[in-house]
């Protein structure tokens, strides 16, 4: 979480939220939970889902929750026996024998529980418009923030060499006060129906 070069390399998957970014994204929201995190860099401390609750098999509760997920690929098994010869479990010194979840499995399941719930859901992502998964986002959520400038995570030397938005899904048409907020921040798109608020200099 300290390493400078898994930062500049992007291979970290789990980069901490800037406080300064998730203070502005809470004053306009309001979270009330945040649905992937450790008690150690928790968002919203007393209400988030840990990896030993796994938030794929209990359900997201709230009106808004925040969601800032691992980065990577997801990950298949390891093979059983000691024929596993992956370099991440070399580098790592152990084996994982069950299947890890990857950026696009969080945004699935970000949307479906969005649905689902009838709530807000609020997430950081990469803004890696060539991706699967960003076409993904762009096709079930209701507003896309590109973050203007390289963001700072919490604990890196650096700021990020890859650009950020924030993705918000819900079921219901937000408020254009909520577009004009997070404009602040940079352009932002309304997938439904097209919708541009260009960025504000004045205020952040």
């Amino acid at each position: 979480m300290r390493n400078m070069g898994a930062m500049m390399s992007s291979s970290k998957v789990d980069w901490e939220t800037p406080d300064e970014l998730f203070k502005k994204l809470d004053d306009i929201f309001g979270f009330y939970m945040d649905v992937c995190a450790t008690r150690e860099n928790s968002k919203v401390p007393g209400h988030f889902i840990s990896p030993e609750e796994d938030a794929f098999t209990v359900p997201w509760f709230g009106p808004v929750c925040w969601m800032n997920p691992p980065y990577g690929k997801p990950e298949l098994p390891c093979r059983s026996g000691g024929e596993c010869k992956k370099k991440m479990c070399i580098e790592r010194g152990y084996h994982n024998y069950k299947y890890i979840p990857g950026i696009g499995d969080w945004i699935n399941r970000a949307a479906q529980q969005s649905e689902e719930h009838r709530m807000t859901l609020v997430s950081l992502l990469p803004a890696r418009t060539d991706t699967g998964w960003f076409q993904t986002v762009f096709s079930k959520a209701s507003l896309i923030a590109f973050l203007r400038g390289r963001w700072k995570f919490v604990g890196a030397m650096a700021g990020a060499t890859f650009p950020s938005c924030v993705a918000v899904f819900s079921p219901d048409d937000l408020e254009d006060f909520i577009f004009e907020e997070l404009s602040v921040l940079g352009n932002v798109v309304n997938p439904r129906n097209g919708g541009i608020f260009v960025f504000q200099k004045e205020g952040f």
